[in-house]
């Protein structure tokens, strides 16, 4: 039973898996333990690996008696933060926001929202780069060999 607890719980942390052009493999991390990740030749053999991995750090906790971390998704989250600034940048900031027509809060909820889109946009174009240069690679190998 203790197994079935531990087997629904890493089912639910937040693994990623991204292709590190230096190493030539795929690493997956997970957010509930930012210390571990693990690499493979394929996503699915290094995000495998890695649940592997939080398995053997979950057993020990428990072994340990102590809690494995909760899964971010059942975090709670008040939608509120603390943002420190340099003074020059607060009245750099605000008055963008003035400009635009909205609160200070609002502008940089913005900014936010429009930097994470741009990431995973930016992480997408990337992987569809490295994709295609691998397929054209293999088309070109084809055509000197006659296959």
């Amino acid at each position: 039973m203790e197994s079935d607890r531990m087997k629904t719980t890493i089912a639910k942390y937040q693994f990623q898996v991204s292709y590190v052009e230096s190493e030539s493999c795929y690493v997956a991390t997970v957010a509930e333990f930012p210390y571990l990740s693990a690499d493979g030749k394929t996503q699915a053999r290094a995000l495998a690996e890695l649940q592997s991995v939080v398995e053997a750090a979950v057993e020990t906790l428990e072994a340990e008696g102590r809690l494995p971390p909760e899964p971010v998704r059942d975090r709670e989250y008040k939608g509120n933060i603390t943002l420190r600034l340099l003074p020059e940048t607060h009245r750099q900031v605000s008055a963008c926001a003035r400009n635009a027509g909205c609160s200070l809060n609002q502008f940089l909820t913005s900014l936010i929202e429009k930097n994470m889109t741009a990431d995973r946009i930016e992480q997408a174009v990337k992987e569809l780069e490295r994709v295609a240069g691998a397929a054209a690679g293999n088309n070109r190998k084809r055509v000197g060999t006659g296959e």
